[in-house]
């Protein structure tokens, strides 16, 4: 595993092609936090109001989807054939 962490680090670092490449003179200015996440489980929610009571800031990651109801069109960009969009 570090050296898989290592390897992202470095390419997170100085080969993001949506950012510039981190320079010596911010390094003392980075903070590294690294996280070991759980598999994602589901969360069975009623209603907004339900799903907030259940979710705890600071402790909990979310990976929310959203599931196009018939009709529902893809935003663009997001089309189930990579052509689309």
């Amino acid at each position: 595993m570090h050296q898989a962490v290592a390897e992202n680090a470095r390419n997170a670092a100085l080969r993001d092609p949506r950012f510039s490449p981190v320079q010596p003179g911010e390094l003392g200015g980075i903070k590294i936090e690294i996280s070991v996440l759980t598999e994602p489980l589901p969360l069975p929610y009623t209603s907004p109001d339900d799903l907030l009571s259940k979710l705890h800031p600071n402790e909990d990651g979310v990976a929310a989807a959203h599931r196009p109801a018939h009709g529902d069109v893809p935003a663009a960009g997001l089309g189930a054939d990579p052509g689309q969009g």
